[in-house]
Parts: C-alpha cells; sequence; structure tokens
C-alpha cells in the first residue's frame, strides 16, 4: 500500500525554485523506490470533471476529500497541474498520447484516435505491462480508439441501479486484476480507472448528500422553497414590467422547477427561453445563479463521494499487495463551471475552473513535496517512463516533471461541434508562471494576473502580453508541424446522441 508512516500536514513550498528542488528530490526518491525485485505496477486514477479548488490540499475547508488529502500528504501534489483541454475527450486523449487536441484530434465526440499516434499504455505494454483500463464515461467507448494498447478496455455497463458508477467501475478492475495479475508474479500490471463521479448529472448518494447538500445557514436545498424565495422577492418587480412573459406566477415557479434539474443545460435553456424583456432576465440570472448554487452544492457531494470510492479501490488494492512496487497518480481531465464567469458545466471556456485540475503522484519510498511549478497532464505519461526508468518516446509533446524547471503550458479547446465557434469563449490559452493569456475564436486576446486576480475577473485587453501571444503562435505553429493526420470522424448514431443529452452536453 501507499506509505503511511505519516500523515502530517504538507509544509507549503512558494517559491517557485524551492518546488522546482522538491520535485527533484521527490523524484529521485520515485526512482530509488521503483527499484527491487519487479519492476513496479502502474496506476493511474481519472475523476472525471474534478476541479482542484475542491480538495482540502488545495484549500478546501468543507472536508470534501480526506482520503485525497492523504494519499497527497504522502507524496508529490502538483499545485499548478493543467488539463491541456476543457472537456474530456481531448483531455483522456492527451493523457494517454502526450500530445495536444491539434496534433491528435481527438476533439468531437465521434473522433477516433488514429493508430499512428503512441500511447502509453502501448509503451507499457510492449515492455512487459499487462495493461487494463476500466472506465465509467461512457463516450470512452473502443470503437473511438481509446483502448489503444490495453489488453482490456471496458466502459462500465450503467444498468444496474443498485450499483453506483464508482462501484461498477471498481468492481470490473477488480476482477480483472485478479484474472490477470498475482502479487508474486514478475509481470508488473498499467491500471487505468476512470471514475465518472462528480459529473454531471449530480446524483449523490447518501450520507454526502445529507452532509453537503446544505445552503449557507446549514440546512439541506430544497429547491422547491429557493423557488418559492425567488417569487416572493421578484414577482412585484417583475409583473410590473410592460409584456411580461407569462401572466402566471405558477406557469413562471413551474419553469422555474423545470429548469432547476437541467444540469449542464441549465444555460442553454434558460438562453432559449428567455425573453429579452428586462424583469425577465433579472429573474433568470437570479435563477441561474441560485441554482448554480445548488449544484455546486450537489457536486461537492459527488466530490466526497467519489474521495470515498477511491479508497475503497485503494483499500482493494492494498490487500493485493498491488503497492509493494507501485507508481501512482490521481488527477482528473477537466474541471466544472458554477457560474463564476456565466455558464455552468463545462466544454465552453479555458478558465481555471475549467482547467486547473489536481495531480498526486506517489510510489513507494516518495517524499512529501509540493511543487509549484506549471505542469500540463502531457507532462504525465513522459513522467512514468522516466520513472520507470524506460527510454522516452519521441512522439511525445510533453517533459518527465524530474527535469523541474519553469515551462508554459498550453491549452486548447477545438471546436466540438460545427457551430461551436457560437459557444466557445476561447479557443487557446497559455499559462507562463502566473500569468494567462486567453485567446476566443474572433482572435481577441486576454491576459490574467492569477496572483492578483486568481477569479479571472479583470483580464486586460487592452495591454495583453506580446511576448506571451507571440510564445502561443510559436508553439501552435510547431505542435502543427507533428501533428498526426486525424482518423475519420464517426457519425453520431441514436446511442452516442442519447449519451451526450444524458450528459448534458446536448438539448
Amino acid at each position: 500500500m501507499p506509505p503511511t508512516e505519516s500523515t502530517d500536514s504538507l509544509d507549503r513550498v512558494s517559491a517557485a525554485a524551492r518546488g522546482r528542488t522538491a520535485l527533484v528530490v521527490a523524484v529521485a526518491l520515485f526512482v530509488a523506490g521503483c527499484a527491487g525485485p519487479s519492476r513496479p505496477n502502474v496506476l493511474i486514477v481519472l475523476i472525471d470533471t474534478l476541479r482542484a479548488d475542491r480538495l482540502g490540499v488545495y484549500g478546501n475547508d468543507r472536508g470534501l476529500t480526506p482520503f485525497l488529502d492523504t494519499l497527497a500528504s504522502q507524496g508529490t501534489l502538483f499545485e499548478r497541474a493543467y488539463a491541456p483541454s476543457c472537456w474530456t475527450v481531448p483531455s483522456v486523449s492527451s493523457l494517454f498520447t502526450s500530445r495536444y487536441p491539434s496534433q491528435h484530434h481527438m476533439v468531437t465526440f465521434t473522433s477516433r484516435l488514429p493508430e499512428s499516434e503512441v500511447t502509453l499504455a502501448e509503451r507499457l505494454r510492449d515492455a512487459g505491462w499487462i495493461t487494463g483500463g476500466f472506465v465509467a464515461n461512457p463516450n470512452l467507448q473502443p470503437e473511438f480508439g481509446y483502448g489503444q494498447g490495453f489488453d482490456e478496455w471496458r466502459v462500465a455497463p450503467s444498468e444496474d441501479p443498485h450499483m453506483t458508477d464508482g462501484d461498477r467501475v471498481r468492481a470490473q478492475a477488480l476482477e480483472w486484476l485478479d484474472r490477470a495479475w498475482h502479487p508474486d508474479s514478475n509481470q508488473p500490471v498499467f491500471l487505468y480507472v476512470h471514475y465518472m463521479e462528480p459529473h454531471a448529472p449530480y446524483e449523490p448518494r447518501e450520507p454526502f448528500r445529507h452532509r453537503f447538500v446544505v445552503d449557507e445557514g446549514g440546512r439541506p436545498f430544497d429547491s422547491k422553497a429557493t423557488g418559492d424565495a425567488f417569487w416572493d422577492d421578484l414577482a412585484p418587480r417583475w409583473l410590473a414590467e410592460p409584456d411580461p412573459p407569462t401572466a402566471s406566477p405558477a406557469r413562471a415557479l413551474e419553469l422555474f422547477l423545470a429548469l432547476s434539474g437541467a444540469g449542464g443545460e441549465l444555460s442553454n435553456r434558460l438562453a432559449c427561453l428567455t425573453p429579452e424583456d428586462d424583469g425577465f432576465a433579472l429573474l433568470a440570472d437570479r435563477i441561474r445563479h441560485r441554482l448554480a448554487f445548488g449544484s455546486s452544492r450537489l457536486y461537492d457531494a459527488e466530490v466526497a463521494g467519489v474521495d470515498e470510492q477511491v479508497r475503497l479501490l485503494f483499500d482493494e488494492l492494498g490487500r493485493r499487495r498491488f503497492f509493494r512496487h507501485a507508481v501512482t497518480v490521481v488527477t482528473a481531465d477537466h474541471g466544472e463551471e458554477f457560474m463564476e464567469h456565466g455558464g455552468v458545466g463545462h466544454a465552453r471556456a479555458l478558465y481555471e475552473e475549467s482547467v486547473h485540475v489536481p495531480l498526486i503522484m506517489t510510489g513507494r519510498g516518495s517524499a512529501k513535496a509540493r511543487v509549484s511549478a506549471n505542469v500540463s497532464l502531457v507532462d504525465v505519461a513522459p513522467t512514468i517512463l522516466e520513472l520507470l526508468q524506460m527510454p522516452a518516446e519521441p512522439a511525445f509533446e510533453g517533459h518527465s516533471l524530474t527535469a523541474g524547471g519553469a515551462r508554459d503550458v498550453v491549452l486548447e479547446f477545438e471546436p466540438i461541434f460545427q457551430n461551436a465557434a457560437n459557444v466557445r469563449e476561447h479557443a487557446l490559452g497559455l499559462v507562463r508562471a502566473r500569468r494567462k493569456l486567453l485567446v476566443a475564436p474572433s482572435g481577441h486576446a486576454t491576459t490574467y494576473d492569477l496572483d492578483l486576480d486568481p477569479g479571472e475577473d479583470h483580464g486586460d485587453a487592452t495591454n495583453t502580453s506580446a511576448a506571451m501571444a507571440e510564445a502561443l503562435a510559436a508553439a501552435e505553429e510547431r505542435l502543427a508541424t507533428r501533428a498526426g493526420t486525424s482518423a475519420p470522424i464517426q457519425p453520431v448514431d441514436a446511442a452516442v446522441a442519447h449519451r451526450l443529452k444524458a450528459l448534458g452536453y446536448t438539448r
């Protein structure tokens, strides 16, 4: 199992130079820990839609993630890890290939990973690792190439109403592991486990719903009571408007209650249903913000639930002596918006709430460290190869985190649908130290100082950093010279369309 000698609170390493030094020391211990009678197992746990700021080790004080916080205290925590994009398909593909969305071309729900792309799983399987991937996200079907390099790739079915997504994916992973591997075997395992919680629709189970879905006063959050309060507050002003969109208070409340379960569709549905009338726009705006609050509480309960799921997985793997020689990574593919910048859900923008993700690495003999340098999910695969003392992969774009040093982080968000330019707020981004450049599809650029303005509320569009803009353009030009050829996009069939609607991506 992961080291348990100490669960003391972590010492914050605020200076970038000290963070890089801590990283080098930690990785040296990783490599030393890998030395042993057998090659180490590799575990990657990806938690879909998990914002970094929901973990206690990233500053959250609600107590959502006791297990992940303890795990981070035993290994290396990367304070500023970024997903390369703001939704699952491109980010998971970048994790596997250490390449950017513009290179692997996995940018729509029906993109297929080209066989020419080299995945971490392929490198490990070719070197003798047994490889298995177990996924709760129904969009990552094998026909789209996600299983490339895996001896076994399974997407957990969701038919059993008595099991959560986390229960299903854990059961499948352990059943396969018990068949494919024995702890006394000299053949190591690469295990990838992908949880769907806390992705919308938010359906937290008990006791997490009772503990975390509460209002500011600690009372259970009741959407109907919230709707009644909205009506009492806003109806007089709304009805005073000329030509109100509906004449019935009951109809307005009915609309609110219908929207309260809309999840990721909320912004789109309100946009379609909101007339130009200022009174109704005021009501709609208040509803958006209050529902975002309610959704964020449901999301928090889901985060607490998935923390428990990861603990259960680690307990079972520990019983199987999986961690005797192991390198472990816990991360996420993107975050989630709750009206910080006018939207809910994800796959809309490249703000911090959408792309700042947790990244925790532990291993036998690993040191405790916090690393403040900016890193990307594209760096994970090269780092694992380095820790396993395997040759680097020439096709990989990321850098092994053993090298330390400050680097720019590139963000990309290519169109998902043909009309995506109308809904994407950003197309590109660059993070350099604590400054962040975001570029709209139109080419309009804004710079943020993440130290002075961590919420990205006061961007500077008039004095955008020319050096950062030039660096981003140069990076995109270089990536284009190494881009692969995209595989044919498969048409959206009825099953895919149903999955997208269920997850809130389409109306």
